[in-house]
């Protein structure tokens, strides 16, 4: 990544060195990158793979862990403190922040710290050593949204608030804000696409934002939005809406298309995840893989909760726990070779193939999965609500 020398913030004279660039981490922020895709460049691990690492946290988690350059993952705990495990399972820093987490998933910056948005609306960021800088306040809350935060290459932040974005640049000064004016909270994460950001409200509206423009709608889905869009293209955002269907909206036209309808144990969990091979994955809350192509065909669908569970390497400290699949699933995620990995509801991890073959690595990881992320070649992250962290791999 490139480097440039900059003034401290607030006019001071105190130099330091700023960091520009695409965030490097191998999951910097919520659904790997800024179109949300879930897709990971890293291979996903082999049907051979085994836990190469566990770390219960009694304190519990609320939001998914990021995964930095180097394979640490680092977690965001409900007491406020933030946690990073190495790539062997050690913790290499801990630090308590001086704010409660609202319900916005961290995010990593271009220099490899981590940057966090507190209910209270302010924002704090730890540095890759874990040194903790002084919190800056964003002039508003934080406690509605659930939009994680864009990186920017200049080093800087895109945020959502209440019902806003503010830009934050690389020493934590706001330069710009726009409100949306309609009560109306961004949720799933900002998108990025070239100088533009794209947020999703919750009730199905889009707003492009261009500094030091105002922010404008532009299209919507027509309906409750499910874990936020996916950006499939410059005529595409692909939303879950109503957990009932898979929309398509074009933002230059404003039109809408169903791709998938469902209801019932045949709805859909949302986020939709995006293939290399331009199609899309979703799965429905009854436990059926959904493979959508561009053109809005839908492939047979793969059961993900198979009767026959066959040879499973299980982990002695993972509690084994049954039921349905009535919660909704952590995202899957997607490797340049079609492989697919999912986290059930009831705790269930595994892998599809690219001939559609189903995997189960582990019956019963834990009773509330949160969230699964790329951790490296070969490795996945699985974070619980309890606090169980863990990193699946083949090495």
């Amino acid at each position: 990544m490139a480097a440039a020398s900059s003034t401290g913030a607030r006019g001071t004279e105190t130099p330091r060195t700023v960091v520009v660039g695409q965030p490097r981490g191998h999951a910097p922020r919520d659904r790997v990158d800024a179109h949300r895709t879930g897709r990971t460049t890293a291979p996903l691990p082999a049907t051979n793979a085994r836990w190469r690492w566990q770390r219960d946290f009694a304190a519990g988690l609320e939001l998914p862990p990021v995964v930095d350059a180097d394979g640490g993952v680092i977690s965001w705990l409900v007491t406020s403190e933030v946690v990073r495990v190495d790539r062997d399972g050690k913790v290499s820093w801990r630090r308590r922040t001086s704010c409660a987490p609202g319900a916005v998933a961290p995010a990593l910056t271009s220099d490899g710290g981590v940057a966090l948005l507190c209910a209270e609306g302010s924002l704090e960021r730890i540095e890759r050593d874990g040194t903790l800088r002084r919190p800056v306040s964003l002039g508003a809350t934080a406690l509605r949204t659930t939009a994680a935060p864009l990186a920017r290459d200049d080093g800087g932040l895109d945020v959502a608030l209440d019902d806003e974005l503010v830009r934050i640049d690389a020493d934590g000064a706001v330069t710009a804000r726009t409100r949306f004016g309609t009560g109306e909270r961004a949720v799933g994460g900002l998108l990025g696409v070239g100088a533009q950001v794209l947020a999703t409200g919750e009730y199905g509206t889009v707003w492009r934002w261009q500094p030091p423009n105002a922010a404008v709608p532009i299209g919507s889905f027509g309906g409750l939005v499910d874990g936020g869009a996916v950006y499939f293209g410059p005529r595409a955002l692909v939303a879950v809406v109503g957990k009932s269907r898979v929309v398509q909206l074009d933002p230059i036209t404003q039109a809408t298309r169903a791709l998938a309808e469902g209801q019932g144990p045949r709805g859909f969990d949302g986020p939709v995840t995006s293939t290399f091979g331009r199609g899309l994955l979703v799965a429905t809350q009854g436990g059926e893989l959904v493979s959508l192509e561009e053109s809005g065909d839908e492939q047979p669908r793969v059961p993900l909760n198979p009767l026959a569970l066959g040879a499973a390497s299980g982990t002695a400290r993972a509690p084994k726990f049954v039921g349905y699949d009535l919660d909704a699933a952590p995202a899957m995620l997607v490797d340049a070779e079609g492989t697919i990995a999912f986290l059930r509801p009831t705790g269930r991890l595994g892998l599809v193939s690219r001939e559609g073959k189903v995997t189960v690595l582990e019956p019963s990881v834990c009773s509330q999965p949160l969230g699964l992320t790329p951790a490296g070649p070969g490795r996945i992250a699985v974070a619980c609500r309890g606090g169980h962290v863990a990193v699946w791999g083949d090495k």
